[in-house]
């Protein structure tokens, strides 16, 4: 059947008749190594089917084509089209972007697209590997990529004509500014400008940064990988540069980010999180400290993949530490994961003298807890972990490692290696240096002091923290004299704080270090107490502010200032940690899920010590520990000769 003339009336049924009239389209040949197909997206009056070509190219040559970023959507939900006169169907999400590429003369006369679901034949194993492998070149061959971000109209979220204004309006008045706070402030006042409800104005911006797009993991290489891209909604096309510009200084925004709008939309949708860590990682993978792998599936924990395995393969190359052939779609989750951790801590043998960094991203909050779809042992964690209903324990855990990387200048001595036994063991030297003695049982995971101005919120946090602290100084004074023959008064805010000072300034003396921990101690109490005072949270019938609300929300503002360092470093690194003592006199974080008897012990290239604990047939590895004199001596290497070899499961 051939497509005649189609009037306003009848070109529906028409097409559909045309369409059904084809042979369903099939793959004849296989790609061979280096080739890749290419769409040629055919011009056509409106209404009519989307009619294609299929052309072959090849990344050795000279081909030049555009690359489509988009989502698959529903797979339920498909729409048939003409490819090389036979009939294929393809998602709903992608035939929405080739109608509007066409209308909007998006693919020039005769040029050639590159799109994943219809250039790869998703049947072969086989050549889903050897193509997933090459998108990194894929995209970076492309002259530019496209971006789809769907219908300018949506289903739940309207126009978003309004956001994409105000985006476009705060990109141009952050030009040149590099301070993520200055940004902040700045978009700030252009959301406010004459506007008696900024709000509204906030919620236009997310629901550009609420499309699907920005939720799917495949994005993120595409994105990467790209020269150029436009970015597509519906008709409109938006400069890629200031949305993602302006989408990462929101990102790290703590006013942005712990906002009650960004925390409710955020539980509804997390893909909000998302548009802004897409600049940063673009600027990762272009320095010369590139990520490892399991770094960056942390950090996009928060996207989706249709298929659990493309949340890894999606990433591999961007990574430093892995090449293509970890992609292998024969393998299951649970297997790419415990690849991800073998991975990791065999790789001293390339020379990496920080491998045993990884098991710090060990979650003993979580990772003791059986998963609902398959369980790992405790030496490889499930790292793309996410709830979304506890942002702040999902998205703000630091893993010690970044703070404390080991510092190893050289091999150690003897021959110390890692094996893996057939029962998903981890078999290892380690050295035994303490037990956990006391854990306080409530840990503080809330957002800083500093970064809300609501007198409600502060005071009731203000009041958690209190509680928390006495008990937390209560457990120190308990020691009565340290080891280290320090004052307990020295010792307990430095530990509080994981001894920033230290770290910041290494060349300090102890009696300075002292000195400066007294007074951020001192400043911590009494922001605590300020905001807790009584009256502060009163509000009169006209829903006015009195005059000590007023004095509470310019203190609040300020109250970070004077000691942010000390407040910052606690707010972040005890999320996912408990404060506790061990057998032997210390203070020191063990993870949330610790045990008092669970063994403190540190293993080879890593000053970190973990915390283990005792099983059947070996031992669980609970997580990393913060036990301050610890962190300073590389214990593996003086006591070496007593370390013996474990089982960890």
């Amino acid at each position: 059947m051939t497509l005649g003339a189609l009037t306003s009336r009848s070109w529906e049924s028409q097409a559909h008749r045309y369409l059904e009239s084809l042979d369903p389209f099939s793959y004849d040949e296989p790609l061979e190594e280096r080739d890749i197909r290419l769409v040629q997206l055919l011009d056509a009056e409106a209404g009519r089917p989307i009619q294609c070509k299929l052309v072959r190219g090849s990344l050795d040559s000279d081909v030049n084509y555009q690359a489509l970023s988009y989502v698959w959507g529903d797979p339920g939900k498909r729409r048939s089209i003409a490819f090389n006169d036979r009939r294929l169907g393809v998602t709903a999400g992608l035939h929405d972007a080739l109608l509007q590429l066409r209308a909007n003369n998006g693919i020039r006369e005769n040029s050639l697209m590159w799109i994943d679901a219809i250039c790869i034949d998703q049947s072969s194993v086989t050549e889903k590997n050897s193509q997933v492998r090459m998108m990194m070149e894929i995209y970076s061959h492309a002259s530019y990529t496209i971006i789809w971000l769907g219908k300018r109209f949506g289903l739940l979220d309207g126009d978003v004509i309004k956001g994409v204004r105000l985006l476009h309006k705060i990109g141009l008045a952050i030009v040149g500014v590099e301070s993520v706070q200055e940004c902040a402030e700045i978009a700030d006042r252009v959301i406010n400008e004459g506007n008696e409800n900024p709000d509204q104005n906030s919620l236009e911006i997310w629901k550009v940064f609420m499309r699907d797009w920005f939720g799917r993991i495949w994005v993120v290489q595409e994105f990467v990988a790209s020269s150029s891209c436009l970015v597509y909604i519906g008709p409109i096309i938006v400069s890629s540069v200031i949305i993602f510009h302006v989408a990462t200084n929101l990102r790290y925004s703590r006013e942005w980010i712990i906002s009650p709008l960004s925390t409710q939309l955020s539980r509804r949708n997390p893909a909000v999180l998302n548009s802004g860590l897409f600049w940063r990682l673009k600027a990762q993978y272009q320095s010369p400290q590139r990520m490892k792998l399991h770094e960056i599936v942390v950090e996009t924990a928060t996207f989706d993949a249709t298929i659990p395995v493309d949340s890894i393969f999606a990433l591999v190359g961007l990574a430093c530490d892995v090449g293509p052939d970890f992609i292998d779609y024969s393998l299951d989750i649970r297997t790419v994961h415990i690849n991800i951790a073998r991975n990791a801590l065999t790789s001293f043998e390339k020379g990496d003298l920080s491998a045993f960094d990884f098991l710090t991203y060990v979650r003993g909050d979580l990772d003791c807890e059986e998963t609902s779809t398959f369980k790992l042992p405790s030496w490889a964690p499930n790292l793309r972990r996410f709830d979304r209903f506890d942002l702040e324990k999902s998205l703000t855990f630091w893993p010690l490692a970044k703070d404390f990387p080991s510092s190893v200048g050289s091999p150690l001595p003897g021959a110390f290696t890692v094996t893996f036994g057939s029962d998903d063991s981890l078999q290892v030297k380690a050295v035994f240096l303490d037990r956990v003695a006391t854990v306080l049982d409530t840990i503080v995971h809330k957002a800083l002091v500093g970064t809300s101005t609501d007198p409600e919120i502060l005071e009731e946090y203000a009041r958690g923290l209190q509680i928390w602290e006495a008990k937390a100084h209560s457990l120190a004074i308990s020691l009565k004299q340290y080891p280290t023959n320090e004052s307990i008064s020295t010792v307990y805010p430095k530990t509080l704080s994981f001894d920033y000072l230290a770290r910041r300034n290494p060349t300090s003396n102890i009696g300075e270090l002292a000195a400066s921990y007294a007074t951020d101690y001192a400043f911590f109490q009494e922001t605590l107490e300020t905001i807790v005072r009584p009256q502060t949270s009163q509000r009169n019938r006209q829903g006015t502010q009195n005059p000590d609300d007023m004095a509470l929300e310019s203190r609040a503002k300020t109250v970070h200032v004077p000691s942010r360092g000390f407040l910052d470093t606690f707010d972040s690194c005890s999320v996912g940690r408990c404060f506790s003592t061990t057998e032997n006199g210390y203070l020191g974080w063990v993870p949330e899920g610790a045990q008092a008897g669970d063994d403190i012990c540190v293993f080879p290239w890593s000053l970190t010590p973990f915390a283990v604990r005792r099983q059947d047939m070996g031992y669980r590895l609970v997580g990393a520990c913060y036990i301050e004199p610890i962190m300073k001596t590389e214990n593996f290497r003086i006591l070496y000769r007593k370390a013996r070899e474990i089982k960890i499961y």
